[in-house]
């Protein structure tokens, strides 16, 4: 209440019938919507509109779905204190079956190192969906627009040289040129040439802790691969956990099965 009354809503022409024709807040009343979610684009408005206040801040950006909480932003300002604020959108970053990648969704893809290995963030664009790689080319590197198109217009053994050079670009941007080199030869190390380089991430396993009842799940966040075990459930699902070169489906197998050494 406190918060709805120092904005003088009746004043700033916020209307409870203006928030239910955001496309967010209409889907959701098909299904069901807490007033909280019912409150949050004013509440993200109210937040930006006290930082320009106070800290000069003028530039609010956020992905394609953020857009009417954006524009809100930029409503209220003007029309609470007449000040001009400015918002920048960039399209959805999504897997390769659309589904969104942000925290709420547990797979964040982390630029700082700390939270997501320059090994792991160059092996996310490795892994791109075939459908995303022109898109991802375009907006996440610095190459020219005619070596992308050129570049998504291969196909088959191709496509897998394409997704390297992504995961290069990529990498290389955020980490810098070592790390992107490091990552590569870490991920040839250990699915090129089945050799492993010193730049692969590597656990060590007694033979008493094989012999025990661990998962594979538990096994990546043991080597700090994964940060929980849901991880590696999703990228199982996903095709993407490997076991001696073959996929494995369920992240919950034991580490010994399908393994005869």
């Amino acid at each position: 209440m406190a918060i709805i009354n120092s904005l003088n809503l009746s004043e700033s022409g916020w209307t409870v019938n203006r928030t239910l024709t955001f496309d967010a807040i209409h889907t959701h009343l098909e299904h069901s919507l807490s007033c909280l979610e019912f409150g949050y684009t004013l509440l993200q408005a109210y937040d930006f509109v006290e930082l320009a206040r106070h800290h000069g801040y003028i530039l609010q950006i956020g992905s394609a779905d953020q857009w009417a909480n954006i524009i809100s932003v930029v409503d209220l300002g003007r029309h609470h204190g007449a000040l001009e604020l400015f918002g920048l959108t960039m399209p959805l970053l999504a897997t390769a079956d659309r589904r969104k990648i942000s925290k709420s969704a547990s797979n964040a893809v982390w630029l700082n190192a700390d939270r997501l290995a320059p090994f792991d963030f160059w092996q996310f664009w490795r892994n791109a969906g075939d459908r995303n790689v022109d898109r991802f080319l375009a907006l996440f590197t610095e190459l020219p627009m005619n070596e992308v198109r050129r570049l998504s217009a291969l196909q088959d053994a191709g496509l897998i040289e394409v997704k390297i050079i992504l995961a290069n670009e990529a990498t290389r941007l955020a980490h810098g040129e070592d790390a992107a080199q490091v990552a590569r030869n870490g991920a040839a190390g250990l699915f090129g040439q089945g050799m492993l380089s010193a730049d692969t991430p590597t656990l060590v396993l007694t033979p008493a802790r094989h012999a025990a009842e661990i998962t594979l799940a538990e096994l990546a966040v043991e080597a700090a691969l994964a940060a929980s075990r849901s991880e590696p459930r999703r990228l199982a699902a996903g095709g993407g956990l490997r076991l001696d070169g073959k996929a494995v489906a369920d992240a919950e197998q034991m580490s010994g099965e399908g393994n005869n050494q």
